[in-house]
């Protein structure tokens, strides 16, 4: 049906977006951890280059052949099926395109391609599939968190986080 949009209830949105930032606090700090594990729980590093203004990325990967990558500015995931999804940091509204390249060096979100609003039931169930990756991948991470580290680790983190 086209001209359908991906809504959201207005309680999801913001859970949503505190979900989403949490995350974001809590992968930011298992980066700057030294000794973190990363590479052993399927993560890669990107560090900006000392000209390049923004922050570092950090990369992994997804079912589909997809990839996924994350900043301190939000997440990006993609595969060869469904396009690629931007979710920042600040809203949860996944937004679609099609045609990125994961190998692409982004440090800053204005780097990034014009991503848009689904707006076909075939984008929508696209923008749904990869939300879907991402977010078991991200929880494939926190279980691998509470299994090589503990729960005291990722609670230390939260306290950070909400103080």
């Amino acid at each position: 049906m086209p001209g359908s949009a991906l809504k959201f209830d207005y309680d999801l949105l913001r859970l949503g977006q505190r979900i989403t930032d949490q995350q974001l606090w809590c992968l930011g700090w298992d980066v700057r951890v030294k000794g973190f594990p990363l590479a052993e729980l399927g993560w890669t590093y990107h560090s900006r280059p000392d000209t390049s203004r923004g922050c570092g990325r950090l990369s992994g990967s997804l079912p589909n052949e997809g990839h996924l990558s994350l900043w301190g500015f939000g997440f990006l995931a993609c595969d060869a099926t469904h396009g690629a999804i931007w979710l920042d940091r600040k809203s949860f509204r996944p937004t679609w395109a099609t045609g990125f390249d994961p190998n692409r060096a982004v440090f800053e979100q204005k780097q990034l391609p014009p991503f848009e609003a689904p707006q076909t039931e075939d984008q929508v169930d696209c923008v749904l599939a990869l939300l879907a990756e991402l977010t078991l991948r991200l929880a494939e991470h926190e279980e691998d968190v509470l299994a090589l580290l503990g729960e005291d680790y990722r609670a230390r983190c939260l306290a950070d986080w909400t103080s």
